[in-house]
């Protein structure tokens, strides 16, 4: 049976990621790549603008169901209470006061609200205003980065908090730039598939090539802060293998490695067949690669999500790391595996 934490946990992961995702799609990818191929016209695309608004909406009320549940179970942990017997207000409030966790969490839900705005006020133009997809980019941005401090990474004390915390930060905006990314590209390469025409093959075309680079940008930003991290929290070999965070770590590990080999794939083999099919007539062969980026894309997003419900399992174990955590006035999840108030 799932733990509830750890269920709420990971769906706050996830759907952040696609919140965050679908903003950093649209600055870097759909909205440039509209522009550029005069797309406006075209009502399949702003069908496409519409449905990406939907789900980065959708997304974004879970993603604040999730966390408030997140929150409420952490009290109920804090209170050494079970769920049935209720939880006193006074206590979340003290959670949500003062407490790290707590705080994060009203920082997050304003900027959870100003995402609100923004995806409203959005037409369905399917090129946005840049300062409007900036905006949101920038704001979705803080709003996953501000889950380094409800994990490991909030409460590690000094110098070495610090460049663990900016790590981090840095990894969740990989982690969605890439991750929630493949949710909006998948969808792009069902429209182009679905339609097949030479407008949709262009702008799938173009849109693989600026998601591949952001791709890569992304992969060498997650490794880069992931052997921070690790080395930070893990410390060496015998602490990897040798307790089940570590354990999981490793899993982790193996199927980000797995997602790196089907986007290889995807960048040398399917998206060369793309650019050559798009330069003629016979749209066959382009519609051929399209339905494979489709498939891989959701391959991905599978991987991605499994790595996401670990990484809310990891949230609630002690790391045993080389650096102590402190359990000072704010509190953090997985604070030496307990839950400290004080």
């Amino acid at each position: 049976m799932i733990d509830p934490l750890i269920g709420a946990r990971s769906i706050h992961f996830a759907t952040t990621a696609i919140v965050a995702g679908t903003a950093f799609f649209g600055l870097f990818v759909s909205s440039p790549v509209f522009r550029q191929a005069g797309a406006g016209v075209h009502p399949e695309i702003a069908a496409y603008h519409r449905s990406i608004r939907q789900v980065a909406a959708a997304a974004l009320v879970i993603a604040v169901l999730s966390g408030a549940a997140w929150l409420l179970l952490l009290a109920v942990e804090i209170g050494n209470q079970f769920a049935s017997e209720g939880i006193t207000i006074g206590l979340v409030l003290t959670l949500l006061t003062k407490t790290q966790i707590g705080f994060d969490w009203i920082v997050r839900l304003i900027l959870a609200a100003l995402l609100s705005m923004l995806l409203m006020s959005g037409g369905d133009e399917p090129g946005p205003l840049r300062w409007r997809a900036a905006a949101l980019a920038l704001i979705a941005a803080a709003f996953i980065g501000g889950l380094a401090w409800a994990g490991h990474s909030g409460a590690a004390p000094g110098v070495a908090g610090n460049i663990q915390i900016a790590a981090d930060v840095f990894h969740l905006i990989a982690a969605g730039a890439w991750i929630g990314g493949l949710v909006p590209f998948a969808m792009l390469m069902a429209l182009a598939f679905q339609t097949a025409n030479q407008t949709t093959i262009l702008v799938a075309r173009d849109a693989t090539l600026r998601f591949s680079m952001l791709g890569i940008a992304s992969v060498g930003m997650l490794l880069v802060t992931g052997i921070v991290n690790s080395w930070m929290l893990i410390g060496d070999l015998s602490n990897l293998i040798g307790n089940r965070y570590g354990q999981l770590l490793l899993i982790k590990a193996a199927l980000f490695l797995i997602m790196i080999v089907v986007a290889a794939i995807n960048r040398s083999v399917l998206t060369p067949k793309l650019v050559a099919g798009s330069k003629t007539t016979q749209t066959s062969a382009a519609c051929a690669a399209v339905q494979q980026l489709q498939r891989n894309s959701l391959i991905e997003i599978g991987l991605g999500f499994a790595i996401i419900a670990i990484v809310g399992v990891l949230g609630t174990l002690p790391p045993h790391g080389k650096h102590e955590f402190t359990s000072g006035t704010p509190i953090s999840e997985g604070q030496s595996g307990q839950m400290h108030l004080h």
